[in-house]
């Protein structure tokens, strides 16, 4: 798919509009940890709606990496229809399953994908609800960008960057690494980013030059290169 300069496009995965669960005041969960800071389903569901309202105009581009909606095919349209965004792409993730590429519960969306390989201005990104090691075109530059982890997921250190630490002796930073810490200037995942709006500091899509200027630290930090994941 290409996308012209002229739009602006923003990213996002994983809103889960209507799922209480995931908000602390209406959990059922024994574990509320990691749950949203919102007391009620309503709350949460006004941020989400408007984190991308605020900052996603009619006219721009929207790309949705997954898990829309909870609570079936009602609240898939109710949640596109408080959307001001005219073109949102979605590429399904595993509670999109009212969600069809047409017919009466295609939600308004422009595109309904499970993969999509986006084209914009020279620079190509993939887009999938999970998490690839390796994906279309990744030793030529392409992006993967994708959700489902909720900013979870665990460090995958590759066996060429594990001999590079050792030989360097950096054993703080493969400890920090082994117990799923950052450490600046290290990238475990590569030029691979999880896009789910938990992941935004402020809960809502990212712009693809917010997303740019974060590959560019990875390319510069001198510790990945396109081919070294194939």
């Amino acid at each position: 798919m290409n996308i012209d300069l002229s739009k602006k496009i923003w990213i996002t995965s994983d809103t889960h509009y209507g799922h209480a669960n995931l908000t602390k005041g209406e959990t059922s969960w024994e574990n509320s940890e990691q749950c949203r800071d919102f007391s009620t389903v309503e709350e949460m569901n006004d941020a989400i709606v408007d984190g991308i309202n605020s900052h996603v105009m009619p006219n721009d581009v929207l790309f949705h990496d997954g898990d829309w909606s909870f609570g079936g095919a009602d609240k898939v349209l109710e949640f596109r229809r408080k959307i001001k965004c005219k073109t949102v792409h979605l590429v399904k993730g595993n509670h999109d399953r009212h969600i069809k590429s047409g017919g009466k519960h295609s939600g308004g969306f422009a595109s309904v994908n499970d993969y999509l390989k986006v084209d914009y201005g020279g620079t190509g990104f993939v887009l999938s609800h999970y998490p690839m090691k390796s994906w279309h075109h990744s030793y030529y530059g392409v992006w993967m960008l994708f959700g489902h982890c909720h900013g979870n997921l665990r460090n995958h250190i590759p066996t060429w960057m594990l001999k590079q630490l050792m030989e360097q002796e950096r054993w703080g930073d493969l400890e920090a690494l082994a117990n799923d810490q950052q450490v600046d200037g290290i990238y475990p995942h590569g030029f691979s980013m999880d896009v789910g709006i938990d992941t935004h500091p402020e809960f809502r899509p990212y712009s693809f030059e917010e997303i740019s200027a974060y590959m560019d630290t990875v390319k510069e930090s001198g510790m990945e290169r396109w081919r070294d994941r194939l």
